[in-house]
């Protein structure tokens, strides 16, 4: 297996394991394996549907991560209810629709006191954070959209591709 340069995500990532005594990561959107591989937890859950490394080897070579070769959609389907996660990164499909879902499925499967990261949630311009150039347009002109869970408010503004969370 090559040899993976380590990414700032991973150094934070490690970081706040090393703090909060992290024992079980999720990474959604794995890639190359730049975070992945750099992360220092003992059990490691990877899901993307298309690793752009040789998903064999590094099966072999890294025996405390599974490696799921689907969408974030079809994981979280076939997860079971009680599978929980201390610190999930979710570095995804950069859209919306598809950040909004992976962060609701997220919450379904943190603990109490869960670490959620999503990465790039402020694309260079409104045209990557949207699917297609018509949906840009379309959703521009939508009133927020607020989705209550317990005593969390999760509220879309008009703008394009914006998540914020209220407690």
């Amino acid at each position: 297996m090559q040899s993976v340069t380590k990414s700032h995500s991973a150094r934070r990532i490690n970081y706040l394991a090393r703090k909060l005594g992290i024992q079980s990561y999720l990474e959604i959107g794995v890639g190359k394996g730049r975070t992945l591989f750099n992360v220092d937890i003992a059990n490691k859950t990877a899901v993307d549907p298309c690793f752009r490394f040789d998903l064999p080897e590094a099966q072999k070579t890294h025996r405390n991560i599974s490696f799921h070769k689907t969408t974030s959609d079809e994981f979280f389907s076939r997860l079971p209810h009680g599978a929980k996660y201390d610190l999930i990164f979710v570095d995804g499909l950069h859209t919306f629709e598809q950040t909004y879902r992976d962060l609701c499925n997220c919450l379904i499967h943190a603990k109490e006191r869960t670490v959620l990261l999503i990465d790039d949630v402020k694309q260079k311009d409104a045209f990557r954070q949207c699917a297609t150039k018509k949906r840009l347009i379309r959703d521009a002109v939508k009133p927020a959209i607020i989705v209550k869970r317990g005593t969390e408010m999760f509220s879309r503004s008009s703008s394009p591709c914006m998540i914020s969370i209220h407690r």
